[in-house]
C-alpha cells in the first residue's frame, strides 16, 4: 500500500510505533489471555484436563499470526480516534517514537483487558492458541472475533473504505 503521509506526520510516526510493537504486544496479549482465563474461570486453581493443557501451553510466534488482523484493526481505530497530524511538544526528553509507543501500549493493554472480560472473546483467543488444531481452518473463529470487536468498539474497519463509526440504535 502506498503511504501518502508527510514524513513527520503524527499518524506516520504512530503507525511506525504500532508496527514496531506488534510482535511484542501480541505475545503479551496471548500471555495475558491465558492468565486471565485462569484467574476468571478457575480462581481456586483446581486442576482438570483443560487447566492442565493451559498450564502446559508454550506460546509460539505462530500463535500470534491469527491476531494480526485484530491488532491492525485496533491500531487503525486508535489512529482514527486519536488522529491529528500535528506533532506535540514533548518536554521530558523522549522522542516522538518513544512517546507514541508508550501511548499505544497503554491503549492496547487497556482495551484488550476490557475485551478479556467478555468471555466469548477470551475463549476464542484460547481456541486460536492453546487449543489450536493445526489441521483445522480457524477462519470462522477470526470472523467471530471480528464481530465481537465490532460490537465492543462500534467501528467497522474496511480495507478500502477505512474506519467507519457505526451508528448505535
Amino acid at each position: 500500500m502506498l503511504n501518502k503521509l508527510f514524513h513527520l506526520d503524527r499518524n506516520y510516526l504512530l503507525q511506525e510505533a504500532q508496527k514496531h510493537l506488534e510482535s511484542r504486544l501480541l505475545e503479551d496479549f496471548v500471555d495475558r489471555a491465558v492468565k486471565g482465563y485462569r484467574s476468571i474461570h478457575n480462581p481456586l486453581g483446581l486442576l482438570d484436563d483443560t487447566i492442565l493443557q493451559i498450564n502446559n501451553y508454550e506460546p509460539s510466534e505462530a500463535a500470534t499470526e491469527s491476531f494480526q488482523v485484530f491488532y491492525r484493526k485496533l491500531a487503525a481505530i486508535y489512529r482514527f480516534e486519536h488522529g491529528d497530524n500535528q506533532l506535540e511538544f514533548i518536554w521530558d526528553g523522549r522522542s516522538h517514537q518513544e512517546y507514541y509507543c508508550e501511548l499505544w501500549r497503554e491503549f492496547f493493554v487497556k482495551q484488550t483487558n476490557r475485551l478479556f472480560l467478555h468471555t466469548p472473546f477470551l475463549k476464542i483467543v484460547l481456541e486460536l492458541t492453546v487449543f489450536a488444531d493445526q489441521q483445522s481452518d480457524n477462519q470462522m473463529l477470526i470472523y467471530r472475533m471480528s464481530d465481537i470487536f465490532r460490537e465492543q468498539f462500534h467501528y467497522q474497519v474496511y480495507k478500502r473504505k477505512g474506519v467507519i463509526k457505526l451508528k448505535i440504535a
